[in-house]
């Protein structure tokens, strides 16, 4: 393929990328974000109604406070977990362990029990920061967000762990699986297609198996081996 028409292609590919995140960010904060201070309006409102009413009683009162400060905690935390996305810096901020159990913590908190997901990190000595941490961060949201809304799992697990000079991540679920042809000229959605871009980019490796009992999504990313943690 001449060098102008790989160019043409990468450009279409990061280019999607952007459109897919921007559209997926945009559902999240409707989905998610949106439902949650349409709670708080709802408590709001009917504080107004009690107090409309001459409601004197203490306790209920500051029982709908509470309540309402409860919802706007569970926003602002989804927000937060969200801006990483928006800004990679924040990533090398809080650490690419942190990141990730970020999006742990973000999709229990969506789910509200309907589903698990859990981080494991094993034997990690390196920090990774900069565009490959977020590679690696952006191939988790990926294959978590797949498994939540696609799968029909009960559990997710997220594995990062280092092997000499590799860092390996893994996300596994116990969902219905789905069929899948590392040569297919028309995969299905967005996701594994991204999924593969983040690996090459980073020289890295993507394996994806998937049966009837689950579906694990591997990716290999070579990392120089400094003294420091994840």
């Amino acid at each position: 393929m001449p060098a102008a028409d790989r160019l043409h292609e990468l450009l279409e590919k990061v280019e999607a990328a952007r459109h897919h995140q921007g559209l997926r960010l945009a559902k999240v904060l409707h989905d998610e974000v949106g439902q949650v201070l349409t709670a708080a309006g709802l408590h709001l409102s009917l504080l107004e109604m009690d107090l409309q009413a001459g409601a004197t009683a203490r306790e209920p009162l500051l029982k709908r406070v509470s309540e309402i400060q409860t919802i706007l905690e569970q926003a602002l935390s989804q927000v937060r977990s969200l801006s990483y996305e928006v800004d990679p810096r924040l990533v090398a901020r809080l650490g690419l362990s942190n990141a990730l159990a970020r999006i742990a913590e973000r999709y229990n908190s969506a789910a509200r029990g309907s589903i698990a997901v859990e981080l494991e990190v094993t034997g990690v000595s390196v920090r990774v920061a900069g565009p490959p941490a977020g590679a690696i961060v952006s191939v988790a949201e990926l294959a978590v967000d797949n498994a939540v809304r696609h799968s029909g799992a009960r559990s997710v697990t997220i594995g990062l762990k280092q092997i000499e000079e590799s860092l390996t991540l893994n996300v596994i679920d116990d969902g219905k699986g789905f069929q899948y042809r590392q040569d297919d000229p028309k995969p299905v959605g967005l996701g594994l297609p991204l999924m593969a871009y983040w690996a090459r980019e980073f020289s890295g490796c993507l394996d994806v198996q998937s049966s009837a009992g689950g579906t694990r999504i591997t990716l290999t990313m070579p990392v120089k081996a400094p003294a420091a943690v994840a």
